[in-house]
């Protein structure tokens, strides 16, 4: 590197467009040599119990990132069609009306953990169910704390946002958790615990909600409208 010049920092704009390139793991390599989807499309791959969750609500963390500034009703539309094709915002906005608040960031939230998230968590399960036992949990304790400081404001709260259970299976300095919340967690260390020793967390749902006073099976698809994303 003796006598090349430092290269100059580039702007986040410019970096931006070749992000989504890095958004995946390299494959072909003796590491890994199968593209991670097509493994576990195909069961090409270590058959062993996986434990595969997601949380209730994990883009509202992003969304206020995405959208630092309230976004008023009027403009809804808009922004979805700035975001799907022209025949697909009728559909999304008739499953995600405007709740009235004034600013639609909590639905933007909502319509980008379905089809981001919870969508996706859902086909990895059935694709890897093929093939071995999963076990699939989802975090939904809308009153968790925040754990990144320094958030603004968002409509309705962040609830149950990305990363939240960690709070749940680590202590972290400076949040205490209430006695319902306690529950979860002991439920969640537990579980967490008796899958590394027998590949079974102890629930037989396909899907298991954790939260304070309802840890119990969830029509998963159904609350993320799976089937609707499916389409679009």
């Amino acid at each position: 590197m003796r006598g090349r010049g430092v290269p100059a920092a580039l702007p986040a704009s410019a970096l931006l467009p070749a992000h989504a390139a890095f958004g995946t793991p390299a494959y072909g390599t003796a590491v890994l040599p199968v593209d991670p989807v097509v493994a576990q499309r195909t069961g090409r791959m270590h058959h062993v119990p996986t434990l595969v969750g997601s949380t209730h609500d994990e883009a509202t963390l992003f969304a206020a990132l995405i959208f630092p500034q309230p976004i008023p009703t009027q403009a809804y539309r808009q922004t979805l069609q700035g975001l799907y094709e022209p025949q697909d915002v009728d559909a999304v906005l008739a499953r995600y009306p405007a709740d009235g608040n004034g600013d639609v960031r909590d639905e933007l939230a909502r319509i980008m953990t379905d089809q981001s998230w919870a969508c996706t968590v859902h086909d990895t399960r059935r694709e890897l169910g093929r093939h071995q036992r999963v076990s699939g949990y989802e975090f939904a304790d809308a009153t968790v704390p925040v754990l990144f400081p320094d958030l603004p404001p968002f409509p309705g709260g962040y609830k149950a946002y990305h990363a939240s259970e960690l709070l749940m299976l680590f202590d972290f300095p400076g949040v205490t958790l209430t006695p319902a919340q306690r529950k979860v967690s002991d439920y969640m260390v537990a579980a967490w615990g008796r899958f590394a020793r027998t590949g079974d967390p102890g629930w037989r749902a396909d899907v298991q909600s954790l939260a304070p006073d309802a840890i119990g099976p969830t029509d998963f698809a159904r609350d993320h409208q799976c089937g609707f994303w499916a389409t679009v």
